[in-house]
């Protein structure tokens, strides 16, 4: 399963969202993205063979500017693993929010409601 919000992180880290379709709160200036780089590394974690603690190790900094989204009425984990997913192949960092975290419980109970 890909959700929806994976192809418009994608767009949007390409530069090739739709101002109509996703219009920005303020214009953007002609021909940047008008926002600043992000100065934060990515880690991964890597396990010791011989049974010793992880280890954080840092890797390059992304480049470019942080992808900011909120959606408004939800986001469920898939959307979550798509954008982390999309980081660990790019460049690019996303920070996601929204008004609430949906568990794959509570959509199974909210489901046997209607």
């Amino acid at each position: 399963y890909v959700c929806k919000l994976k192809g418009i992180l994608e767009a949007m880290s390409e530069n090739n969202l739709s101002i109509d379709d996703y219009p920005s709160v303020l214009p953007l200036p002609f021909g940047t993205t008008g926002s600043a780089a992000s100065v934060r590394t990515k880690a991964t974690r890597h396990k010791s063979r011989f049974g010793g603690s992880d280890q954080m190790k840092k890797s390059k900094s992304f480049v470019g500017p942080r992808q900011i989204v909120f959606m408004a009425g939800g986001m469920c984990y898939s959307e979550l693993r798509s954008a982390e997913e999309l980081m660990s192949l790019g460049e690019r960092e996303f920070i996601l929010g929204s008004t609430y975290f949906l568990k794959p419980a509570d959509y199974i109970k909210e489901v046997s409601t209607l």
